[in-house]
């Protein structure tokens, strides 16, 4: 017969150890129940689920992760605009030269240097420095053409 720690189970009620010897089937059952119940708070935790009348620290816990109404409404702005800045980029990619765009997505979104987009295609830095901001200087007048940024803006 095994024998059992009840602060394992009923730790709230029973705060220091006690050992007391029970059958198998009621350490099988107790070790169940203990089972259920951590996988059930695990779903809490990743459903994000709370009861405002369980623990001092759920007050502060929801209003980390809790959002708004506003605060989604926020998101699906920010989201809906970004992929509206995405979809005219590559608008204005369609109107730069091959070259320009190939260049201007080494060095902007590549990350690479003036010197190694130069190196790369077999010119200078100077030449791949001009392709980038004549690009950028095209997509500019694009932007402005189709009213999606001020004139006063450029430069």
């Amino acid at each position: 017969m095994p024998i059992i720690n009840l602060r394992k189970y009923y730790y709230p009620t029973i705060r220091k150890d006690a050992f007391v010897e029970v059958s198998g089937e009621v350490a099988e059952a107790l070790e169940e129940g203990l089972r259920i119940e951590r996988r059930q708070e695990k779903k809490k935790l990743y459903h994000r689920v709370f009861s405002m009348d369980t623990n001092d620290w759920t007050q502060l816990h929801i209003s980390i992760y809790a959002q708004s109404p506003e605060d989604v409404l926020l998101r699906a702005e920010e989201h809906a605009e970004q992929e509206r800045n995405l979809s005219r980029m590559a608008e204005a990619f369609a109107h730069l030269t091959p070259t320009q765009a190939r260049r201007i997505r080494a060095r902007y979104m590549g990350g690479k240097k003036l010197r190694e987009i130069g190196e790369l295609e077999g010119t200078g830095e100077s030449e791949a420095g001009h392709s980038v901001r004549s690009g950028i200087r095209r997509m500019r007048r694009y932007f402005i053409q189709q009213k999606w940024l001020n004139a006063q803006k450029e430069d």
